[in-house]
């Protein structure tokens, strides 16, 4: 959570998505999630979106998307990602997974042409894509089959 500008890099990186046409989001939350959920929960989205207020007041139109879903993973030992929900739930994110899905596990910005990038993978043929950059000093591992 922490900010750029006045609002924190998770923000930011929704609206890089949001900006390409991604609105829904489910955010798996695991270390600090409470402060992650305080944040949502106290989400003042007239502060973070246009609107439109009408009737001397009375009404306000929010022009944009809505805070995200939030699933909480317990435990030290899942991976980073990693959901914990209810059946029905997991068979909604399953359902949605097969017309395409995104998923995003950085704390940094980004200005990667989107679209084009989808349309690559689309294109290919492949179950999966993982996109990355070689950063100076990592200390993650990715490992492929």
């Amino acid at each position: 959570m922490v900010p750029i500008g006045h609002q924190p890099i998770l923000w930011h990186v929704m609206q890089y998505y949001s900006q390409h046409g991604h609105h829904d989001f489910i955010l798996c939350l695991g270390y600090k999630a409470n402060v992650i959920k305080d944040y949502f929960l106290n989400y003042k989205q007239t502060a973070n979106s246009d609107f439109i207020i009408s009737d001397f007041g009375k009404k306000v139109d929010i022009l944009g998307g809505r805070p995200p879903e939030l699933a909480h993973y317990a435990g030290r030992h899942r991976p980073p990602g990693a959901i914990s929900a209810s059946d029905s739930w997991r068979s909604d994110i399953s359902s949605s997974m097969r017309r395409s899905s995104l998923a995003n596990y950085s704390d940094g910005l980004s200005d990667a042409p989107l679209l084009e990038m989808i349309d690559r993978f689309k294109k290919s043929g492949k179950i999966g894509c993982f996109i990355a950059i070689h950063p100076p000093i990592s200390f993650h591992l990715a490992e492929f089959e």
